[in-house]
């Protein structure tokens, strides 16, 4: 039972859900270490630890398997059940559980691992507990807020692994539906794992939103979810078709992974110009209608340019598939080399060796990319 966490961190949540306006970043709010509490999910035993960061409507904490010592982190999701009956709600709650106990079989390089799930239902108000690999250099994200944007060279690294992520849950059926540099985690080797994809990533947002015009069910709903008056920065990530309700899916993912490009090229969302929006209705509204997508970075090689271009097609039918960007020449040039940080290392070996001095950002495929079921 986290009734005890529940009182620690809401403060921290108050403060995360203090000025967000559209343009600002999310807090990141880490408590100090306070006596573990014990979880258990899918018969096994968990210490829950420190808070390690605040979302919306999620904690995640630092969690102990008492029976093998294994590290993990704890995600603590809020979730709205709604004005919906109890069997109606039920019914949600179970589906989000089924969907997360398939991605327990999932087993990729960049993907982050799911070791288990449970819920907690209690009146309207349901709280998943999921249990995740613990990824210790943090997102992508938090590294451009911390270092600036990234070279074009390591931006297609980090692109090049994203990608093969995708390949792999769009080959297991499976839409991020969620994707953006906030989503992207990176290991202190530079290896960079795919999060909150697919139910979880959508459950976070009220349910009574997750339907509309294109949506089969509830759980492949737009979760852009028109009418929401708390929108947060990931409406700069949404495909058009999600904004005008027609639903979304593999394609989709690629017009977030063209965002999230231009993100790590920039350090910032893909529209800094909808930055100032007073509503979120308005910042929707020219995603919905801007030809050609957001604008693009200045002074990037023409490959790039290119790549945007294909991910970012308005027509999601026009876009490529994962599996057809790998083979974009953007990313198709660069040599093997097992991680972003090993081949900006073997850039400034050769720079040095060539007498050019400090190596700029190396070029690399950031991982074999296979897929392993």
């Amino acid at each position: 039972d986290l009734a005890l966490l529940e009182e620690a961190v809401s403060m921290a949540a108050s403060m995360a859900s203090q000025g967000q306006h559209l343009g600002q970043k999310a807090v990141n709010v880490v408590s100090p270490t306070h006596a573990s509490s014990l979880l258990k999910v899918d018969g096994r035993e968990w210490a829950v630890g420190a808070l390690l960061g605040v979302g919306r409507r999620s904690q995640v904490y630092a969690g102990l398997d008492r029976a093998t010592g294994k590290q993990a982190a704890i995600k603590v999701v809020s979730i709205d059940a709604g004005s919906s009956s109890a069997s109606t709600n039920e019914a949600k709650g179970s589906a989000i559980e089924q969907e997360l106990s398939h991605y327990r079989s999932l087993s990729h390089r960049h993907v982050v691992e799911y070791i288990g799930c449970s819920m907690q239902r209690r009146g309207p108000r349901h709280k998943l507990q999921v249990i995740l690999e613990h990824v210790s250099g943090g997102s992508v994200a938090r590294m451009l807020a911390e270092f600036g944007a990234l070279s074009e060279n390591v931006a297609r690294l980090y692109c090049n692994q994203i990608l093969s992520g995708l390949q792999y849950l769009h080959s297991n059926k499976i839409s991020h539906r969620c994707l953006s540099g906030a989503n992207c985690l990176v290991t202190l080797e530079g290896v960079v794992k795919l999060a909150d994809f697919g139910a979880l990533g959508a459950s976070s947002l009220n349910p009574e939103l997750w339907s509309g015009p294109g949506a089969k069910n509830w759980a492949d709903a737009s979760v852009c979810a028109l009418g929401l008056d708390s929108l947060d920065r990931s409406v700069f990530w949404m495909p058009p078709e999600v904004v005008q309700g027609k639903g979304q899916g593999r394609r989709g993912d690629i017009w977030r992974l063209g965002c999230t490009v231009i993100e790590m090229l920039t350090a910032s969302h893909p529209w800094p110009g909808l930055a100032n929006e007073a509503h979120p209705w308005g910042a929707l509204l020219k995603i919905a209608t801007t030809p050609g997508g957001p604008p693009r970075p200045p002074g990037i090689s023409d490959e790039a340019l290119d790549f945007l271009d294909q991910c970012l097609k308005p027509n999601p039918s026009e876009r490529p598939t994962a599996a057809q960007l790998r083979q974009h020449k953007w990313l198709a040039s660069m040599p093997p080399s097992p991680t972003p940080a090993a081949a900006i290392a073997a850039a400034a070996i050769a720079g040095d060796a060539a007498g050019g001095g400090k190596g700029g950002g190396g070029s690399g495929s950031g991982g074999s990319g296979s897929l392993k079921k």
